[in-house]
This record gives structure tokens, sequence and C-alpha cells, in this order.
């Protein structure tokens, strides 16, 4: 057996423990949230589906992140076919992959595992670009307009660098990051959550929606988080 092999069969006994801890399917992911990646989710998770029905699903997720349209599709596909859905971060899950954890019914970290804000990312050429960096930087420039002249280099920078097609397309997938955030939280996530743990009041679906959006708005705050 080759040194590849027997890592592989440790990987899927591990991931079997896995599975049985928590009383369903289980799988990996490790890597980038992109096209094709939902593709072969949707390839694997129906073949596995064929032979078992378990009602729960445990992703074991480390990603620095993607486009967010991959990952409304992902859960789509995985919400189509369980129930239950525990995402285990033993590294980090960022951008795209906070959203992703955020439409699980739990997310399992440690001291080590690390979210992010929800700034998703573009496809530009061979590489992925932050849409909230361009808008803030933007937003940056215009503010600073309204108070004080620009510098000949910011004046360059606002014509040359920002593509206004390409702002509106930034600020339409925050908001879609923003949205799907909002209503995976609720419906997910707080389904059991029915008194406040502090002073033990109902929690109302109004309750939820406004914790979600408070949620929503904070994650999506990059100026607040540095990262």
């Amino acid at each position: 057996m080759t040194s590849d092999a027997i890592v592989e069969t440790e990987l899927d006994h591990l991931l079997g423990e896995v599975a049985k801890a928590f009383g369903g399917d289980a799988l990996s992911w490790y890597g980038p949230i992109v096209p094709g990646v939902d593709t072969a989710l949707r390839r694997i998770i129906e073949e596995r589906r064929k032979t078992d029905k378990s009602e729960a699903l445990a992703i074991v997720l480390t990603t620095n992140g993607g486009i967010v349209e991959v990952v409304q599709r992902v859960v789509a596909t995985i919400r189509h076919h369980y129930d239950i859905v525990n995402y285990i971060i033993p590294d980090c899950a960022f951008s795209a992959g906070t959203i992703l954890a955020m439409s699980g019914d739990a997310i399992y970290m440690d001291y080590y595992s690390r979210l992010g804000p929800i700034d998703p990312q573009i496809p530009r050429g061979d590489r992925l670009v932050p849409a909230l960096g361009y808008c803030e930087r933007y937003n940056d420039l215009i503010k600073k307009s309204s108070k004080t002249p620009l510098t000949d280099a910011e004046i360059s920078v606002l014509i040359g660098a920002f593509d206004q097609a390409e702002l509106y397309e930034f600020t339409q997938a925050r908001e879609l990051s923003i949205s799907l955030l909002r209503d995976w939280l609720v419906e997910y996530k707080f389904k059991d959550w029915n008194k406040t743990e502090t002073r033990k009041r109902p929690v109302t679906m109004a309750t939820k929606k406004a914790r979600a959006r408070s949620i929503a708005k904070a994650l999506s705050d990059s100026a607040k988080w540095h990262s």
C-alpha cells in the first residue's frame, strides 16, 4: 500500500468516527468555495443518498472563502437532502465560508478556530478579490472628496481603479451575503431558540429576525474586524 493510500484510509476512518459522533453522514471540505465545487458536492451527496437516508450531515470545513453564489447553491443542495447540518471548524472558515457555516444548525469550534467578516469574493482573472475592500476604499475617497480636495494620485485612483459596473456587482454580492445570512440564521440556527438564556423570556419570530439582522450587520462591517 502506498503512503497516499495509507493516509486516505486513515482519513476515511477518522471521518467515519465523526459520522458516528454526530449520528449521520459526514464529509470533509478543505479548499476554496469556487464554481465547480457545488457541482462536485451535489454529485457526491446524490450518490451517497442512493444507499443512505440519514437525516443529519456533519461537515468538517476549512476554507479561506470564495463566491457567495456558490455557497447559495451548496446550501440548497445540502438542505434538500438533510434536515440537520452541523459544521465543525478545526481551523478557519473565512468570508463565504463563514456564510456557509451560518447555514448550519450548529457550529463546533475550539480556541484555535476562526470565522471572519462576510466579505464575498469576486473572480477577476485568475484570482479572487474582496468585494467589501473595493467598496470601502471607494466610499472613503468619495467621503473625503466632500470635505477636502483629493490629491492628484487619489483622483487618478478614483477614475482609473473603480469601474461603476464592477462596484455595482460588488455591492450586490455584499447585499446577497447579508440577505442569505439573515435568512439562514432564522431558518436553521435559531429554529430551536425558544427562550432567552438570561431572563428566560419567550423568543418570538421578530426577536429572531432582529438578532439575525444585528449579526449580519456586524459581520459585514470590514472596518470593525480589520481582516
